[in-house]
């Protein structure tokens, strides 16, 4: 499945902003860049000075797409700075699904006159789920107290991401953990489970 996605930063004097986006994968308990995730394929990029006026010297903002494997979770950071003091932060994290709905997130940079984006930025385009905070533990994903405090505050989180959905696409399945051949507990549609049905002999 193909996703666009958005990063980078911009540098004013009163107003600092970055974007990234990583892949996780829970099995290794890592937050990598999206292109360094297996079965991730680079297909094409773009490139946006972050100043109307071409300065250089501001940032930049890059603009890719990637042919994803289902079930990929990914993590946009935005944090925003005024006057080098931090202003707001917060991660969103999602799920990549072929069946589910496509989403076209944007994120809030801030407000200034010079920038190319002033204010709002889109960040990711492509169909997936946003997870909660409970859906996040069941994937397996697992962040430390500092990051919950800094990155994941539910307010902040609202205040920094709008969601629109495109298509609404077909409901979240239900997931289940189960334990693969290396003895490692996953989480997976519970839809791709195989049931054992007991069949009992007539006598």
């Amino acid at each position: 499945m193909r996703i666009r996605i958005q990063y980078g930063k911009q540098t004013f004097k009163y107003l600092n902003s970055r974007v990234n986006i990583f892949g996780y994968t829970p099995e290794d308990n890592k937050k990598v860049f999206i292109s360094k995730v297996p079965g991730v394929i680079y297909l094409d990029s773009g490139k946006i000075l972050a100043s109307k006026d071409g300065n250089k010297s501001f940032g930049c903002w890059y603009n890719n797409t990637y042919e994803i494997p289902d079930g990929l979770i990914i993590v946009v950071e935005t944090k925003v700075y005024r006057e080098h003091a931090l202003y707001s932060s917060g991660s969103l994290f999602l799920r990549s699904r072929e069946a589910g709905p496509l989403l076209d997130i944007h994120t809030t940079l801030g407000s200034c006159v010079n920038a190319v984006y002033n204010n709002k930025m889109e960040v990711f385009q492509g169909n997936a789920d946003v997870l909660s905070i409970k859906e996040i533990k069941e994937f397996g994903v697992r962040v430390g107290s500092s990051y919950r405090k800094l990155m994941m505050d539910p307010e902040e989180v609202e205040e920094l991401y709008g969601v629109i959905v495109v298509t609404k696409g077909q409901p979240k399945p239900k997931v289940k953990r189960v334990v693969n051949a290396k003895g490692s507990v996953i989480v997976i549609p519970e839809s791709n489970v195989q049931r054992r049905i007991r069949v009992r002999k007539r006598i």
